[in-house]
């Protein structure tokens, strides 16, 4: 059985409230560091902003409409350019999902 202790810095929280106040699909990711003993600090989430055109054509969808319109290729291309960025040790753990 893998066990797993997850910690994050002060403010965390206040992140996770800030995504879930936004209204509709709010996709991101999850950025932090995994300790050689199992640990993993999560730091930061980062949303991945909404293509302007793709924003500017379906503000009147639905959420479930939103889940399957989804541009998977633009949150790619976030990935990338997040992880470009990021200082040695600091990685992709994940995505995060929010509807």
């Amino acid at each position: 059985m893998v066990r797993r202790f997850l910690s994050a810095p002060r403010g965390f929280s206040d992140q996770i409230e800030t995504l879930v106040s936004i209204p509709g699909l709010v996709f991101g990711l999850v950025l932090g560091q995994k300790a050689a003993d199992g640990k993993v600090l999560l730091i930061h989430l980062a949303p991945t902003p909404r293509d302007e055109e793709e924003a500017e054509l379906d503000e009147d969808l639905t959420e479930t409409a939103e889940l399957e319109g989804l541009d998977v290729p633009w949150a790619v291309e976030h990935h990338k350019q997040i992880d470009r960025m990021l200082p040695g040790g600091i990685e992709t753990l994940g995505v995060s999902e929010k509807s």
